[in-house]
């Protein structure tokens, strides 16, 4: 291991925990929210979560879906240092086939289907 692997190796140790409790808390607030999406009939824009309620969180739409991946790679390579119980319940909350159905339905539209192109 080069001094460069052992420095970040140290700097994930010390950092790890913050982390994750900073993507924790990002991934279930709501507001402020960012939304590209076409308004093109006339009718509201349902609210974040309804509308993406796995990944309403984090300002937009992309930057939750980073948030969560960000969650499931310390978990993966370091349980040991962050928050495991809350991530998996978090995990388990917001990722299920229901919320997963909305959104994959959020994007069938036409319309919607490039709205997070540069990312999803």
């Amino acid at each position: 291991m080069d001094g460069w692997d052992s420095e970040r190796v140290q700097l994930l140790a010390v950092n790890a925990g913050g982390l994750a409790r900073m993507a924790l808390a990002n991934v279930v607030r709501e507001y402020p929210h960012y939304e590209e999406h076409w308004h093109t009939e006339g009718e509201p824009i349902p609210a974040p979560r309804r509308l993406h309620p796995c990944f309403y969180g984090s300002l937009d739409w992309h930057s939750c879906v980073e948030m969560f991946w960000v969650l499931v790679r310390l978990l993966r390579h370091h349980p040991e240092l962050v928050p495991a119980a809350e991530i998996r319940h978090t995990l388990n909350e917001h990722l299920t086939v229901q919320a997963i159905r909305a959104e994959v339905a959020a994007f069938a539209p036409e319309s919607q289907r490039t709205t997070q192109r540069p990312y999803g």
